[in-house]
């Protein structure tokens, strides 16, 4: 039997004008798999909910941000929802992120959305 284990990672972000669910893998290139029934759970996540504690955005992002970047803190649970610039679509987690979320937070910025996959 073949061996059947392998990571999928799928990202649940709509963003239109298309709506998809986006499938990579780290199988290798060619790789037909198998369909396997069952559930599967999806985590919803909040652009700019650094801390992924399911509550909106707050000061707690923003520290914890602070933390990762500057004091070698924890990486965030969910990398993608700390990418906020979503000016920039750079996949780096860093001051402009931090900036960004100040800025809708307490400036009336314009609100996080979706980075890009990772």
């Amino acid at each position: 039997m073949t061996d059947m284990t392998g990571v999928v990672q799928i990202d649940s972000s709509f963003i239109g004008p298309i709506n998809h669910l986006l499938f990579t893998t780290t199988e290798p290139q060619g790789y037909c798999p198998q369909f396997v029934a069952g559930d599967f759970p999806v985590l919803p996540y909040w652009p700019g909910d650094v801390t992924f504690d399911g509550e909106l955005r707050d000061i707690a992002d923003v520290v914890y941000l602070l933390n990762y970047i500057y004091k070698f803190g924890p990486a965030p649970p969910h990398p993608i929802s700390a990418d906020i610039n979503n000016a920039i679509p750079d996949r780096i987690i860093d001051i402009e992120d931090v900036l960004y979320l100040i800025n809708y937070l307490y400036r009336f910025g314009p609100e996080p959305h979706p980075g890009d996959p990772w």
